[in-house]
């Protein structure tokens, strides 16, 4: 989208057409400030995100913007949970 254009160099988009280095990477950086992920689906489950960037955690932590319904509450605690096992 061209609204996101001010801020490209920003943003990483995690999908399944990443290969894996590149996604050992996007994770990685998701956790630092000023830094957006956008992630489809099918990652919602299995991947944690550390975050220790003292500036994030002193602005309140990483935050996970869930932009889909759920289609159980499983699976939306799982989305809920991507950073919360880490403080």
């Amino acid at each position: 989208s061209h609204v996101l254009d001010s801020i490209r160099a920003s943003v990483s988009i995690f999908s399944e057409h990443v290969c894996a280095v590149e996604r050992q990477k996007i994770i990685k950086r998701a956790t630092k400030f000023g830094r957006i992920t956008l992630l489809t689906r099918a990652f919602s489950r299995g991947i944690d995100f550390k975050c220790f960037d003292r500036t994030v955690l002193s602005s309140g932590g990483v935050h996970v913007i869930q932009t889909f319904f759920s289609e159980d509450i499983s699976e939306e605690m799982q989305i809920q949970s991507r950073t919360a096992r880490y403080g």
